[in-house]
């Protein structure tokens, strides 16, 4: 019985076959599209309270509204150029948020170094560690997908540098306490060594001599 209402309706089947197939190419050529103007929406979703400019939000706006109609159809030719438009802004945004805080991590870096400077145990110990640690918060900060991400790098600047200040004091004066430790059990070993008794005898006689 089924396989004969599919004899029955090939032709119509054929039809509609031949109706879908320039649907299906066309979503297919348009998957790249599609899949970064969604990549876009979401970025926007977090930053839209963020976003400063004018284009930005517009082309952020009007993306969303794009992929949250049932029907889009006759405004996907709009998609390729409101990406772009999307993506130079908010890149714009980013290089120009970016700026001061790379700044700051470069007086971060500085003030933390100079702390360090006194002592060749503490600089070797935490010359590398300041150095590793921001460098890799300065890679997060220039790789920022999204204003929310960006900001965000602003309190973890200063967590950071609270961190390693506490470390850097805390072994400077475990540092210092050794050291002291230290000079007084050289000067005990000084004293020690000068009230020792002379290790030669001196010997005294009479002579004797023949007769």
């Amino acid at each position: 019985q089924f396989f004969r209402c599919l004899f029955d309706k090939r032709d119509e089947l054929l039809d509609l076959y031949d109706d879908i197939q320039p649907v299906q190419s066309f979503f297919e050529s348009q998957k790249p599209v599609f899949d970064t103007s969604f990549k876009l929406r979401k970025r926007y979703e977090i930053d839209k309270d963020l976003l400063q400019t004018a284009e930005a939000k517009a082309a952020g706006q009007r993306i969303s509204e794009i992929l949250a109609m049932s029907m889009p159809y006759d405004f996907i030719k709009e998609l390729p150029d409101l990406n772009m438009q999307y993506e130079q802004a908010l890149i714009a945004e980013l290089d120009k948020e970016s700026e001061p805080l790379l700044e700051v991590i470069q007086q971060k870096v500085a003030t933390l170094e100079d702390t360090i400077t006194t002592m060749e145990t503490v600089r070797a110990k935490f010359e590398p560690m300041i150095k590793n640690n921001f460098t890799s918060l300065k890679n997060k900060i220039l790789s920022a997908e999204t204003m929310t991400d960006l900001y965000s790098y602003r309190s973890q600047i200063d967590r950071l540098t609270q961190q390693l200040s506490t470390q850097i004091n805390e072994f400077i004066s475990s540092e210092v306490v050794r050291l002291e430790k230290k000079r007084k059990q050289n000067e005990k070993h000084v004293v020690n060594e000068k009230e020792k008794p002379s290790g030669g005898t001196s010997v005294t006689g009479n002579g004797s001599g023949t007769d």
